[in-house]
């Protein structure tokens, strides 16, 4: 009973997977055409960007050559200009002159009475002198001054030396290896056939010539023509 059972669950399943419908097959997406541009599109783009960096490149394979100048340095001549001077003069208190008086000589005579005297008692005779001549004599002290000036004012004024150094300058070139040309190699002879000889070899502009078989001599020249007979 039991393998019945198995054999028709197995066969109802069997028939509801054939039944199922299959699941659709994904579609392949279709490339926008503005997501990527044409190949020859893009090697047009490049076209021009690469002509310029070969030209960029011709010019800097062209070795060149420049000055190389050392800078000497030298200090400017410079002088000192002032304004003129603000000072004043300054001086301590005196103290008082110290004086005296000078006199001549006192200029006196006695004088007495014409009258003479012939009794009792004579008269009296007086000094008179004149009015003295004095004059004042001083000593003065000395002075103590000093002059007292304020801070100078100046710049200075600079001007180009004379004797400054001038500049030593070489030129230097410079040597690009990368210019410089492939040595052409050593010329190789071609391989010689079995039925051709060679003849000669030469370095020079002749070619290297062969002969088919046996050597043969080139043909002389043909003689030239007879020079006409004077007319008579």
């Amino acid at each position: 009973m039991r393998a019945v059972l198995f054999v028709l669950a197995a066969t109802l399943a069997m028939a509801v997977a054939q039944d199922a419908p299959a699941p659709p097959a994904p579609q392949a997406e279709t490339p926008a055409a503005d997501v990527q541009a044409p190949a020859g599109d893009a090697a047009q783009d490049a076209a021009p960007d690469a002509a310029p960096a070969a030209t960029e490149e011709g010019d800097d394979c062209h070795p060149k050559c420049q000055w190389k100048c050392d800078s000497p340095v030298c200090n400017q001549v410079c002088e000192p200009v002032c304004e003129a001077p603000r000072c004043t003069t300054r001086c301590e208190e005196l103290s008082c002159s110290k004086c005296e008086i000078k006199c001549g000589k006192p200029d006196c005579e006695v004088r007495c009475p014409t009258n003479k005297c012939e009794k009792g008692s004579c008269p009296e005779c007086t000094t008179v002198c004149r009015k003295p001549v004095c004059h004042t004599v001083c000593s003065n002290p000395s002075p103590t001054c000093e002059s007292v000036c304020e801070a100078p004012t100046c710049d200075w004024q600079c001007h180009r030396p004379v004797d400054c150094p001038r500049p030593t300058c070489k030129l230097e070139c410079e040597a690009n290896p990368s210019c410089k040309r492939e040595e052409a190699p050593e010329p190789v002879a071609p391989p010689t056939e079995p039925a051709a000889t060679t003849v000669t070899t030469s370095t020079t502009t002749e070619s290297t010539s062969t002969v088919e078989g046996n050597t043969k001599a080139p043909a002389a020249a043909p003689a030239a023509a007879p020079a006409p007979a004077p007319a008579a």
